[in-house]
């Protein structure tokens, strides 16, 4: 939407002279990528504004606005001291809970079949 239209209300928000259903019915745009003539020139359309076409010439119109804030004091003078840039090296421990997987061997029991069982070959020859 056209900045140039917000106004500020007295609570400090700003606010659009559109109808919520303007903002609904306005073409969709990827916010993240840069426009291209044709989003442009919908937008510019949709919100009743004219639109001139880019020149090709670029010119960076950006202003920074920077404000410092100066103090004003007095101070006790200290008496001068040497000091020392020195970097040393700090170890320090941590403890993580990190997951672990591993293979085990269970022993799984079964109760025996029906019947009488006189050697192995006895109970291949049943399951089989």
């Amino acid at each position: 939407m056209p900045l140039q239209d917000l106004q500020e209300g007295e609570d400090g928000d700003l606010h659009a002279p559109f109808e919520r259903a303007r903002f609904d019915r306005a073409p969709d745009v990827d916010p993240d990528v840069a426009l291209t003539e044709d989003e442009e020139r919908a937008l510019h359309e949709h919100y009743g504004r004219p639109w001139d076409p880019p020149s090709g010439e670029e010119t960076d119109t950006a202003m920074t606005r920077s404000e410092e804030e100066v103090e004003f004091g007095k101070r006790t003078t200290q008496r001068a001291e040497r000091v020392r840039l020195r970097k040393v090296l700090v170890e320090d421990e941590e403890t993580k809970t990190v997951p672990v997987r591993k293979e085990v061997i269970q022993l799984e029991t079964e109760p025996p079949p029906e019947g009488r069982i006189e050697s192995v070959e006895d109970v291949d020859r049943d399951q089989r």
